[in-house]
């Protein structure tokens, strides 16, 4: 599996982005993990196995989400209308052409838990129809 470049895609979306690509890269061996590691202001104190409800930040995206929420208190109404909706479908574009889909194929969720429930409730089942499914989801 290619790791997409998300930082070249634009900033807001791609940072938040950036935590499931470095999500991927500690599936690698017990050197990258180390290196990964590194990249997040986690307590090492303690051991984060819960990464399915809220994925720890990069601290590239930590330090962009306060950036952002600066710009964004200042103007608030300026910056969602002319920043960060138009950033929004310029990532899908972009995201879009990078992996070879047509942008209305492709969603922008919060997470994947979120993308998971919108598939799951736009199945239209029929009575008779069976769904093979986990317990090992949230929601």
């Amino acid at each position: 599996m290619a790791i997409v470049d998300l930082m070249r895609l634009t900033r807001p979306a791609a940072s938040l982005s950036l935590c499931v690509a470095l999500s991927v890269a500690l599936l690698g061996s017990f050197t990258a993990q180390a290196e990964t590691a590194i990249h997040f202001t986690l307590d090492r104190k303690i051991i984060n196995l819960n990464n399915g409800y809220t994925c720890p930040s990069p601290r590239v995206v930590h330090e962009a989400l306060k950036r952002y929420l600066d710009v964004s208190n200042q103007a608030p109404i300026y910056f969602m209308w002319n920043q960060l909706e138009p950033n929004v479908e310029q990532v899908r574009r972009k995201l879009a052409v990078e992996v070879g889909c047509d942008m209305e194929e492709l969603a922008i969720t919060r997470n994947a838990s979120e993308g998971l429930q919108i598939v799951q409730l736009g199945i239209d089942l029929q009575p008779g129809d069976h769904v093979v499914t986990t317990n090992q989801d949230y929601g």
